[in-house]
């Protein structure tokens, strides 16, 4: 089974009817880490094995990707495939990029070249921009085998300013600079081509949002759903994605309330029977932003419904002192990974 999924790259679906049943064989693939086809390199069909540092700082990607300039009035993307053809002397555009491994965090430019002295200049910047981050020391940067990083002695003295050791990838394999090749991807599909820009000085403009939302406010697959900034520094928790997700603020609730499962339609008077066994719920999708609580009725406990939730919360008599009118119940709208007994 496992040589079939490397060699012709079959799904279960395919292999069943020849081994045995599709979810057994499945199951098999699971097993071995070939359910799919993403995590198989294509050419060699061998698992790619996957790793991020871990610690921010500790290895920089850096690359360089190139782009054709866009004319003024746009190009084939604004008017159509004939009438936009390339216009001679148009030249090109150098995207410098730097990638944190551990975080993700990202930092690029823009510059007319990838000679050496460009090349440096943008280390010394990207290495303000990570230590403005909370990034405060690079320790490696990994780059290609391009002449500016294998050879360059301006390249070579701002290392040795940062303190910082320069690895270079084995040839022809850039898989090894992997999560900063992948920046490049995602560079062109939500920067560079994301609409057809009338010029080109109005997507070298956007990419300023970008990387602001990247860093910020893109949810990351890598990091759970986080995006890169939550990995660097979060002492005050000022992202919502970031880190560990808690159910209610301990300043607010004091303890967990239970949780009963109830009927889709709402209903709040269900009730678990005694010879009903308990189950749980790996991730309650439960958001108290806007629970509202009146002073004044109550009883030491708020009860909240939802469509598939019952559960009266313990709250402080303090924090309904001096009050007149309903106020919000400060509770966070994230859920944690552990099971809660309904």
């Amino acid at each position: 089974m496992c040589d079939l999924r490397r060699a012709r790259k079959l799904g279960p679906a395919r292999i069943g009817p020849v081994l045995g049943p599709a979810s057994t064989v499945h199951r098999i693939l699971t097993r071995h880490g070939l359910s799919r086809l993403s995590w198989l390199d294509r050419p060699t069909g061998t698992v790619i094995r996957r790793y991020a540092r871990e610690r921010p700082g500790e290895l920089v990607h850096v690359d360089v990707k190139k782009l054709g300039r866009s004319p003024d009035g746009g190009g084939h993307r604004v008017l159509n495939r004939e009438a936009g053809r390339p216009v001679r002397g148009m030249g090109f555009d150098y995207v410098h990029s730097a990638v944190d491994d551990h975080s993700r965090l990202a930092y690029s430019e823009i510059h007319p070249d990838e000679k050496v002295a460009t090349c440096a200049g943008f280390l010394t910047r990207a290495a303000a921009f990570f230590h403005s981050q909370g990034i405060t020391r690079i320790e490696r940067v990994l780059t290609d085998n391009a002449w500016a990083y294998h050879k360059g002695l301006a390249w070579k003295n701002v290392l040795h300013e940062l303190g910082a050791t320069g690895k270079l990838t084995r040839a022809y394999r850039p898989q090894t600079n992997g999560k900063v090749e992948r920046f490049n991807r995602t560079l062109l599909e939500e920067w560079a081509y994301l609409k057809p820009y009338t010029s080109n000085q109005e997507r070298t403009e956007a990419l300023a949002d970008f990387l602001h939302s990247y860093n910020h406010h893109r949810c990351h697959t890598a990091l759970g759903g986080h995006p890169p900034i939550s990995r660097v520094n979060n002492p005050a928790g000022q992202y919502s994605c970031a880190g560990s997700a808690t159910r209610f603020r301990p300043d607010v609730l004091s303890a967990r309330p239970p949780l009963r499962r109830v009927p889709a339609a709402g209903r709040c008077g269900h009730q678990r029977r005694a010879d009903e066994p308990a189950r749980s719920w790996s991730r309650p999708s439960l958001s108290m932003t806007n629970l509202r609580v009146r002073p004044g009725r109550h009883d030491g406990f708020v009860t909240v419904c939802r469509p598939h939730l019952v559960g009266r919360f313990p709250v402080r008599a303090e924090d309904f002192d001096d009050l007149d009118n309903s106020v919000p119940l400060a509770c966070d709208s994230a859920v944690d990974d552990e099971a809660v007994p309904f």
